[in-house]
């Protein structure tokens, strides 16, 4: 333990680059990735509730790329040198505003359910976002998603 949240940026890009490592051992290619180590103000509250701190200098209302904000996503398309409205984009993730942020940018957004999910309600509230929002039961099931909307925009 420590004064603050034991995610540091450090352990953030470890996690990464080991999930990283995980998809290329089973055949995926992955060029980069972009992350947001900041929250904003209501989260720190809440984790400080729990008796968790999250060092001040993360504590940022409304940072371009705190999701749902679009900045990690327009970073990713400048490294690939694309538009948004050039791409097929599929935004996956655990919690309402990756879905959220995906949609934000005329992708498609998947929830992939995990227990946070469920303890935030954000099932409810990606059900009220519209058809470019869906609900993979796991990543595969996500992944299949994936394939079968690239595939049918190729027909």
């Amino acid at each position: 333990g420590g004064e603050f949240d034991n995610l540091t940026v450090a352990k953030m890009h470890t996690v990464n680059n080991y999930i990283i490592h995980k998809l290329v051992e089973a055949g995926c290619r992955v060029d980069d990735y972009f992350a947001c180590p900041y929250v904003d103000k209501q989260y720190a509250q809440k984790a400080a509730d729990k008796g968790r701190l999250v060092n001040p200098e993360f504590i940022v209302d409304n940072h371009p790329d705190l999701k749902p904000n679009t900045g990690m996503l327009k970073k990713a398309l400048f490294y690939i040198d694309a538009k948004p409205e050039a791409c097929n984009i599929y935004m996956l993730g655990d919690r309402a505003t990756d879905v959220k942020m995906g949609i934000k940018v005329g992708g498609i957004g998947i929830l992939v359910e995990s227990l946070k999910t469920k303890e935030l309600g954000d099932v409810e509230k990606v059900l009220k976002l519209g058809k470019n929002a869906h609900i993979a039961k796991d990543f595969f099931d996500a992944a299949k998603l994936v394939c079968n909307d690239a595939y049918s925009k190729t027909l």
